[in-house]
């Protein structure tokens, strides 16, 4: 199974088709979400080996760890890795992030080196 698609949760005030893009040029299949709940049924659909979800800082969830829990719940290992994508947010933010299970991040600005190296790294 390729797990070199990654999933763009597309619904933050940041947006994500330049990225979308630029994954695509470095070697990534890309599929994208405009809503979490786009997001869920990609995820169920077992047609897609989805590696990783890139989500924006803003995304909204009652509770951003509960949210991506039920992300992952739905990735056939449970071993989804999730990235943030977008403006650099505030140290707090950063944290807020990474508490709730964000692992990595495609902050700006971002080189082509650096987006091969993180998504890599996440699939």
């Amino acid at each position: 199974m390729d797990l070199r698609s990654v999933l763009l949760v597309d619904c933050g005030a940041y947006p994500l088709q330049e990225l979308a893009t630029r994954a695509r040029r470095v070697g990534f299949r890309v599929l994208r979400a405009k809503t979490p709940e786009d997001a869920r049924e990609a995820l169920r659909d077992r047609r897609h080996a989805i590696g990783a979800l890139v989500i924006p800082p803003d995304l909204g969830a009652p509770s951003l760890a509960l949210a991506l829990q039920a992300f992952r719940d739905l990735s056939p290992d449970a071993s989804l890795a999730v990235l943030v994508a977008g403006p650099r947010p505030s140290p707090a933010e950063c944290e807020r992030l990474r508490a709730a299970g964000a692992e990595l991040s495609l902050f700006d600005p971002l080189d082509d080196h650096t987006l091969r190296f993180q998504l890599n790294l996440a699939v």
